[in-house]
């Protein structure tokens, strides 16, 4: 049986987030096309939290199916980790295990940058994040694939986890120093014609 297992440092070393992006696109694409298959998700409930199960499959483009189970725990030993586990579709040979939550963080910002593509101005080139966690990464990491900034603001509601994203977002996207952090969530006027 030939399957692989992979980390979060992993996800990062294969699954650049343009790539994320395609993937993403192509599993709408079979949505929209009926190829897809997602049922429901479902949770089991216990006293201090859940398991949420997801599942689904897409049939055309690529041939996978499989499941995700992640917590939802509280407390400080609570891990929020995550376990995808991928099929083929056509043959039901077992192809791997994901463990970690980079890969949802991911898929989410991928989302995120499949809208922007197709409902975004072609000559968008500003943006602004409002917050500073996980998801504002991927989401922004997304975005920066499908559309070209000169500037992205970050406000976050603690000044130095927005300093703190800027600075980290500045060296992975190449933004330096156009992503620069707000003080506000304010609206800026564009002063431009609609």
């Amino acid at each position: 049986m030939n399957y692989r297992v992979l980390t979060d440092d992993d996800v990062r070393r294969v699954m650049p987030m343009n790539a994320a992006v395609d993937r993403i696109e192509s599993a709408l694409r079979e949505n929209a096309e009926g190829t897809m298959v997602a049922p429901p998700r479902f949770q089991v409930d216990v006293e201090k939290g859940s398991l949420i199960f997801t599942a689904g499959a897409v049939t055309n483009y690529d041939q996978a199916v499989g499941f995700r189970v992640y917590d939802r725990f509280q407390g400080r030993h609570a891990s929020h980790g995550q376990v995808v586990v991928v099929f083929d579709s056509d043959t039901g040979d077992f192809k791997g295990v994901i463990l970690g939550s980079h890969l949802g963080a991911m898929r989410t910002g991928a989302i995120g940058g499949v809208a922007i593509k197709h409902m975004a101005r072609s000559d968008a080139s500003r943006a602004a994040i409002l917050g500073s966690g996980k998801q504002a990464r991927t989401h922004l990491e997304a975005a920066a694939v499908v559309r070209s900034f000169k500037s992205v603001k970050v406000y976050s509601p603690t000044a130095t986890n927005r300093e703190a994203f800027a600075s980290e977002m500045r060296e992975t996207l190449g933004l330096n120093p156009t992503l620069t952090p707000a003080s506000t969530f304010e609206p800026v006027s564009q002063n431009r014609p609609d």
